[in-house]
C-alpha cells in the first residue's frame, strides 16, 4: 500500500489491498455482502479516489493485481447504480437419489468391531 500515491497523499483513501480484497468478495458467488459493501465503497474511501498508477499492482508480493480489481469495482458500482449488473446465479444442486442400487461387482464393506 505504500507504493500507492493516492493512499500516501489522501488520508481518506481505503488503499489498494481493502479494496482489492472487498472486490474479490463482491466476485465470489457465495457471499451475499455486496449491498453493505456498497454503502462504504460508494463513498470517499471507496474505488473513486484511484488513479489508475498501477504501482499496487507492479509491487505486489502475491502477483495479485489490485489496480485492475479497483478498475472492475468501478464498473460493477456503475452498473448497480444504473441497475444493470447482474447478480449472482447459485450453482445447480443435484437433488439426491431416491432409490440406490448396489452394483453386484463391488463387494460389502467389513462389518465394524467395537
Amino acid at each position: 500500500m505504500a507504493a500507492c500515491p493516492t493512499y500516501a497523499t489522501d488520508p481518506v483513501y481505503s488503499g489498494p489491498m481493502p479494496l482489492a480484497q472487498a472486490h474479490r468478495y463482491n466476485t465470489d458467488t457465495r457471499d451475499g455482502g455486496f449491498k453493505a459493501r456498497k454503502e462504504v465503497l460508494g463513498g470517499e474511501r471507496g474505488p473513486w479516489r484511484c488513479h489508475f498508477a498501477g504501482e499496487c499492482s507492479r509491487v505486489c508480493p502475491k502477483g495479485v493485481d489490485p489496480a485492475k480489481a479497483i478498475q472492475l469495482m468501478k464498473r460493477e458500482l456503475v452498473l448497480d447504480y444504473l441497475r444493470l449488473r447482474k447478480g449472482h446465479v447459485p450453482a445447480p444442486t443435484v437433488p439426491k437419489p431416491t432409490e440406490t442400487k448396489r452394483r453386484p461387482d463391488i463387494p460389502d464393506a467389513p462389518a465394524r468391531t467395537a
